[in-house]
Formats: structure tokens, C-alpha cells, sequence
């Protein structure tokens, strides 16, 4: 669950120094599969925009107590959405 892998990815931040993490929230993608622009793809986006700022938060902190690590935060979609928020929206 995306529980699951915010809660991973704040403990590798405070104890491990990798040199690249990846992590994928699925909920926003499901919600909108499952129900296009609907209500719930709205509260999936903000659930997922919230546990964001969680992972920012820890690299802040990270930052401040290993002040040599230099860091880069990369957000992206793996796909965009077609006109009613169900497919994948073709080339974008």
C-alpha cells in the first residue's frame, strides 16, 4: 500500500544514506483508472500530495543533520490521463 511505502521510505531516509531512492504511489493512478475526475481521485491526489510533504520533511531534516549530501526530489506521473481521467491519455 502507499502506507506502507511512505512509511519505508521515511525510515531508509533517516537511517540509510542511499545514494538514489525510487518509490511509486499507486493510489492516484488506481483512483483514477478506476473512476476518471471523480471525488475520489481528488482525495487519492491530495492523499498522495500530503505524503509528499511527509518524504520532503524527512529530506529536510536529513539535509540539515548530513549538510554534505547534496539532494535532488524528482516528481513525476508515469503516464497522463485522457479526456474523462480513465486511459492514459495517448502521448503525454
Amino acid at each position: 500500500s502507499d502506507d506502507n511505502v511512505i512509511a519505508r521510505a521515511l525510515q531508509i531516509l533517516d537511517t540509510t544514506p542511499a545514494d538514489f531512492t525510487f518509490i511509486q504511489l499507486g493510489g492516484p493512478d488506481a483512483a483514477g483508472h478506476n473512476g476518471g475526475f471523480d471525488n475520489r481521485y481528488q482525495q487519492a491526489l491530495r492523499k498522495a500530495d500530503n505524503q509528499v510533504g511527509e518524504l520532503l520533511d524527512a529530506v529536510e531534516l536529513r539535509s540539515r543533520r548530513h549538510p554534505r549530501e547534496d539532494w535532488l526530489v524528482i516528481v513525476s506521473t508515469d503516464h497522463g490521463r485522457d479526456y474523462w481521467g480513465k486511459g492514459h491519455g495517448g502521448v503525454t
